[in-house]
């Protein structure tokens, strides 16, 4: 019973789904402090930018959203600009650790926006009754842009988070990783990463 548990909770805290008995829904919330910069032609100062998701899931199947608050940057040659993000996915568990998923975020930022269908994996391995590690794959093979200049070939875009989780108890979960993001053939290329450290709720 307590390994079924820590199964489910896992599951909550890797953005997946258990396959449950019931037609229960079960909801999630996450919060998270993303210690970033953006490196793009020259780097930008290190920001904490705070991302905000909720999950609701229901035997297989589970609807996602998040979005990152808006933060201001400062590069190298001292101008300032800011971004922020918002997206919502779908997803299918087709085993206990692993889900496929597909979504839209939008990019807004001071020189202009990015529209991203995307589609990925992510999933979780335990390591003990308490402890578990978790990734998150996604890829956009298309972006259509406002007020960008690009290189030769089609935006692309690509996200991946990776890192420790811990299981507080058996409603809280406790995680520490990194996530990186970057938009290919724009004028430069975009590459935002950083540290990202956050807890997630279940009810």
């Amino acid at each position: 019973m307590k390994k079924n548990k820590l199964l489910i909770a896992l599951a909550i805290a890797a953005c997946s789904s258990a396959v449950m008995a019931d037609d229960k829904i079960d909801y999630s919330f996450s919060l998270k402090s993303w210690n970033n910069k953006i490196s793009q032609g020259n780097n930008t100062n290190n920001v904490n930018g705070t991302v905000i998701s909720a999950t609701a899931k229901k035997g297989d199947f589970f609807i996602t959203g998040s979005r990152l608050l808006p933060v201001t940057y400062t590069n190298s040659e001292g101008s300032s600009f800011g971004r922020q993000d918002s997206d919502i996915a779908l997803g299918w568990s087709f085993s206990p650790n692993l889900s496929l998923l597909g979504g839209k975020k939008i990019i807004g930022s001071s020189s202009g926006s990015f529209n991203i269908p995307y589609f990925g994996l992510n999933g979780f391995s335990s390591i003990d009754e308490k402890s578990f590690l978790y990734g998150t794959f996604t890829r956009s093979p298309k972006v259509s842009a406002s007020a960008t200049i690009t290189k030769s070939g089609t935006i692309t875009f690509t996200n991946y988070e990776g890192g420790y989780g811990y299981l507080w108890d058996k409603s809280t979960q406790l995680t520490a990783g990194y996530r990186s993001q970057t938009i290919s053939n724009v004028n430069p290329s975009a590459t935002m990463a950083g540290i990202i450290f956050g807890a997630n709720f279940s009810f």
